[in-house]
């Protein structure tokens, strides 16, 4: 039996969890991208066709959508990763989800 310390995430786990920028597409429903925390972001995710959604730590950031090898890969290579998945978009908030209209 485990110890509730055992249970506990150290600093030197949490340190070497992966940790995300999320960024939603204006331009596309359902349409993603990743930047690693500790890297910049690319001025093409910084131009009005994308949004700031959240950082994704901890459970959010080991879906199964941001553990294959073409994610690791292209965040490796590019130091991003663009994706599109319905299954990823039920775990966003709602206001996240739903792009904000502008009022005419």
């Amino acid at each position: 039996m485990r110890s509730e310390d055992e249970a506990r995430p150290t600093r030197r786990r949490r340190a070497s969890e992966p940790a995300y920028v999320l960024f939603a597409s204006a331009f596309a429903h359902d349409f993603y991208a990743i930047v690693p925390t500790h890297g910049p972001v690319p001025r093409l995710l910084l131009s009005p066709a994308w949004r700031f959604v959240r950082i994704l730590r901890g459970i959010s950031a080991r879906q199964r959508c941001l553990c294959k090898k073409s994610t690791v890969s292209a965040i490796n290579k590019d130091g991003y990763y663009l994706f599109a998945d319905r299954m990823f978009v039920p775990k966003l908030d709602e206001q996240v989800r739903k792009p904000k209209r502008s009022q005419a």
